[in-house]
């Protein structure tokens, strides 16, 4: 299995979807004790620090390197144009995969933050709303 540092367009897209529909966010992270609430312009440099991190971890865990991947600061910008809900699904999977290499991804914050992502991003696909919630 390979790994490599997602884009910053790719963290900028999953964090502006979290921030274009944090009225459905069902979950927000609390690192350090500290709300990370979507609506906070700092708060979501701090998720997107967040995601790279964690990515970087999983590449540097996975190549047995122990320096940053990046050369370059990441800031988080809003990326505005919104690709529909199924891109963003795929979004988190692509990142889940990039960044599963540590024994202990799924329970870190990134694996939260990008789970919260892809279950809000779930309900907004075409028919969602209006499919049987129980099959009977």
């Amino acid at each position: 299995m390979s790994a490599f540092v997602l884009s910053a367009k790719h963290l900028n897209t999953l964090i502006t979807y979290a921030n274009v529909h944090a009225d459905h966010m069902a979950w927000c992270v609390q690192p350090s004790g500290r709300e990370l609430c979507w609506a906070d312009c700092d708060h979501l440099q701090a998720a997107a620090d967040i995601l790279r991190a964690e990515n970087e971890r999983s590449v540097n865990y996975r190549y047995r390197e122990q320096m940053p991947t990046s050369t370059v600061t990441f800031r988080f910008v809003d990326t505005r144009a919104m690709p529909p809900a199924v891109s963003i699904v795929k979004a988190c999977n692509c990142y889940d995969y990039q960044t599963c290499e540590t024994p202990d991804y799924y329970g870190t914050d990134a694996a939260r933050i990008v789970d919260a992502i892809r279950h809000t991003a779930i309900a907004q696909l075409p028919g969602y709303e209006k499919a049987d919630w129980a099959i009977d």
